[in-house]
């Protein structure tokens, strides 16, 4: 961290990588007289694991401030520095804390070791403190090992509260109400804003200093985690991409499924415009609400896609995920592996019915929807018998003929909207009109042509192109 000082009591000794050390010579000066402000009792230094080198001044400031610089060979663990300086304490309780906190990190390097993590992990480390520990999530505000676990009402209203009055920020250390007993709240600093929830003490509370240790433990359990979620994230694009594409066998394709958590039951193909969100941000959201998804982004006309369950939770998840003026368009069941490039092509369809009011979901074949001259399966072949000529022509070309008409047709075919939009002179816009009408056959001052034009758009749209 580059500001330890915040986290460490009077007397401690920080013992660090250097990861979070300035390079600059000022600024190494300043981070010595931060921590001698803080009454720290020494720095040690891992050598040759990543800290800049130590410039003068950092010395300098050392001497002045009477800080001693500990460089620790890299042979020797943070965890056997800990012991040595813990038996060298005749406090009881002080050589009680730190060897507290050795274990702590210990059971870090035992689970790290062993491939256990997450609710294991946190079991450990409340069998060491003689408490109850776990990790909420406070955007879902989920517990992050167990995600379908909610938290109860009354602690959600009280972190709300804080983080309202806190700038989103949680204190140090908060004190509430957990499982009708009292409990402590504290801040774990991860990429998702999170909290350790301490309760259930069998002794008196653990010291501040032991839970921003496992708080520490449990930030480095979240990064473990979201950077497996962005590989599962990776593997479930490609997969989804398989799957549109019609490539995988039936076989095949459930137990991949099945591995990621959509074996069971029926899906829907959800759909939006990507523009404005992030992929992996969605990800990570659907993940910390427990919803198991695939998810790809078509690059090339910017609607994302999702396989979801068929069921209200999961569009709920997913409505939450996403910006709240964000339109979703959703399929109808998929029913087989070989009807989801089908599911998909229904969702774009769908999104595009929920465009113009801006209808936040629109089903397929939703009774309210205006009806539409053609199924999505035929959208590949309507796009080419209207619009074939236009996609040779930009392919061979290199011009944007399909993009200027769809602008045009967006902007109600007003000339100087598009033109604004599209960065051209409108002189430049009359000459691609021409072009257009000529490569089609179809007149942009024909009301019928016109349709025609907007409907092929449409089927583009649909069918990925």
């Amino acid at each position: 961290m580059t500001d330890p000082w915040h986290w460490l009591e009077p007397f401690d000794m920080l013992m660090t990588l250097g990861l979070g050390m300035p390079a600059d010579p000022d600024a190494q000066a300043g981070y010595v007289t931060h921590l001698a402000d803080a009454g720290i009792s020494a720095i040690a230094i891992g050598e040759d694991v990543g800290a800049p080198p130590i410039s003068a001044a950092m010395v300098a400031a050392s001497e002045r401030r009477a800080l001693p610089l500990l460089l620790t060979a890299f042979e020797v663990s943070f965890a056997a520095l800990a012991r040595v300086v813990a038996d060298s304490r005749t406090d009881v309780e002080e050589r009680r804390r730190l060897a507290r906190t050795a274990r702590i990190y210990e059971s870090l390097r035992t689970a790290t070791i062993e491939g256990r993590g997450g609710t294991a992990l946190l079991d450990d480390l409340g069998s060491e403190l003689g408490c109850r520990l776990d990790v909420l999530d406070l955007r879902s505000w989920r517990f992050v090992f167990a995600p379908r676990r909610r938290a109860p009402a009354a602690v959600r209203d009280v972190l709300s509260e804080t983080l309202v009055r806190c700038a989103g920020h949680l204190p140090a250390v908060l004190h509430l109400e957990l499982d009708r007993r009292v409990g402590l709240a504290v801040p774990v600093p991860a990429r998702r804003p999170a909290a350790l929830l301490a309760s259930r003490f069998t002794e008196h509370q653990p010291e501040l200093s032991v839970l921003q240790h496992a708080s520490t433990v449990a930030a480095l359990e979240l990064e473990k985690l979201a950077s497996s979620r962005d590989a599962l994230a990776r593997a479930g694009a490609e997969l989804f991409r398989e799957l549109l594409a019609g490539r995988l066998e039936s076989a095949q394709a459930s137990v991949r499924l099945g591995a990621a958590g959509l074996g069971d039951d029926d899906h829907v193909v959800a759909a939006w415009w990507h523009e404005g969100t992030k992929a992996a941000g969605v990800h990570q959201e659907l993940f910390a609400s427990g919803l198991p998804h695939l998810l790809d982004v078509d690059r090339e006309d910017g609607i994302a896609l999702a396989l979801v369950p068929d069921h209200r939770r999961a569009l709920e998840a997913l409505l939450d995920a996403l910006p709240r003026d964000c339109c979703v368009g959703v399929s109808t069941g998929v029913g087989g592996q070989n009807r989801v490039a089908a599911a998909a092509r229904e969702a774009r369809w769908a999104l595009g019915r929920g465009q113009p009011d801006r209808t936040r979901v629109v089903r397929y074949r939703d009774r309210n929807a205006a009806p539409w001259p053609f199924a999505p399966d035929r959208a590949e072949e309507v796009a080419e018998h209207v619009l074939g000529p236009l996609r040779r022509y930009d392919q061979a070309h290199h011009t944007e003929l399909v993009r200027t008409l769809a602008t045009l047709l967006s902007n109600d075919r007003s000339p100087t909207r598009t033109a604004a939009d599209l960065f051209i002179h409108r002189q430049t816009l009359v000459y691609r009109t021409r072009r257009i009408e000529k490569l089609t056959g179809r007149s942009l001052s024909s009301t019928k042509d016109v349709v025609e034009l907007w409907l092929a758009l449409r089927a583009l749209e649909v069918a990925g192109g």
